[in-house]
Formats: C-alpha cells, sequence, structure tokens
C-alpha cells in the first residue's frame, strides 16, 4: 500500500513539474527586477477592464525619474523635460481554477501584447497563489481549489522618448486594449 501512495506522489509531481515547465515565461530584463524598480510597481495607478467572460486586466503604468535629494527613483509625469524612462505593468486573471486554464491563459496573453514586446524591455511571467492569494509555486498549485494565477507583463523603456509616449498612449487608451480571451 506504501508503494502505491509513494509511486502515485511521484508520479503527479512529474505530471505536475512537465505541465510546469510547458509556461512561457521570460524575465530578461533585469533592470526591472532590481530592489529600485520593484516597489515602483506597487506604486502605478492602475487602469482596469475586461477581456471577455471571467476575464480581467489592470494596467498601470508611468514615466520615472531620479530624485537627487532622496536619491531614489519616483513617479512623475511623461514629458519632454525629463530623461526618458517609463515602465509599467499588465495584469491579466481569468478565475482560472486548474493548471490547463492558467496555461492558456499565459498562451494567449502574449499575443495581445504585441506593442509592449514592439516598444520596450518586458518580463512576462506568470505567478500563482493559493486559496489565501499566498504565492506558490507552480508545482504547488492544485486545481479545482481556490488556487489560482496571474499573467503579467512588466516593461520599460530607457533613453526613448518615442516609446514611452507610444507605450503612455497606449495606457491611456486602455479600451482599446480590451481582448477577448476565453
Amino acid at each position: 500500500m506504501l508503494v502505491r501512495f509513494v509511486c502515485f506522489t511521484l508520479l503527479f509531481l512529474v505530471v505536475t513539474a512537465s505541465e510546469c515547465e510547458a509556461f512561457f515565461n521570460s524575465t530578461h530584463n533585469t533592470d526591472l527586477l532590481t530592489p529600485e524598480a520593484q516597489p515602483l510597481f506597487d506604486d502605478l495607478i492602475f487602469h482596469k477592464g475586461e477581456c471577455g467572460g471571467h476575464c480581467n486586466f489592470a494596467d498601470g503604468f508611468s514615466c520615472v525619474t531620479f530624485d537627487y535629494d532622496v536619491y531614489a527613483f519616483q513617479l512623475s509625469n511623461c514629458t519632454r523635460d525629463i530623461f526618458p524612462l517609463c515602465m509599467g505593468r499588465l495584469e491579466v486573471t481569468n478565475n482560472c481554477e486548474t493548471l490547463k486554464c492558467c496555461q492558456q491563459l499565459n498562451e494567449r496573453v502574449i499575443g495581445e501584447v504585441d506593442d509592449i514586446v514592439k516598444y520596450s524591455n518586458f518580463n512576462y511571467y506568470m505567478k500563482f497563489y493559493n486559496e489565501k492569494s499566498n504565492e506558490i509555486a507552480c508545482y504547488d498549485f492544485s486545481s479545482n481549489t481556490r488556487d489560482h494565477c496571474v499573467q503579467y507583463v512588466d516593461y520599460g523603456a530607457s533613453s526613448d522618448f518615442q516609446a514611452c509616449q507610444l507605450l503612455d498612449a497606449q495606457y491611456n487608451g486602455i479600451d482599446d486594449m480590451a481582448f477577448e480571451l476565453f
């Protein structure tokens, strides 16, 4: 009996691990992962919208300046008078309660963010949360429970005022970004 349980557990772990490896993730923009950048994402003002069915998204964006008085980066309005540095985050959910739904969300969102990918450096990743909204690893995700997932796209542009303007226009035209996922 114990042998069957161990075999079942190992099989479950192998299947879950291989399913988790199928997710597309790209976190090559290390500038967006720094301790200086991460808190700025929490300060963004997010526009929220629906993308069909149970799909919802939130998009936050701002230009960024360096404040020499406090020696830190701060969010600011986008103007030609400042050094062109900008960043944003797109979060997409679909009330997914299965790993398959999370995989579909991961696959579909990347096709809907062409402008972000074209005009900026970006990180594309999915996070998983348990029923208490605590972050968990993909292999700890349990389907058909209150575990859920969120697809994130962090993006930024530097030294390119035109790219920041295009990203700002996209952010301010959030209704144009509405897309039908499921």
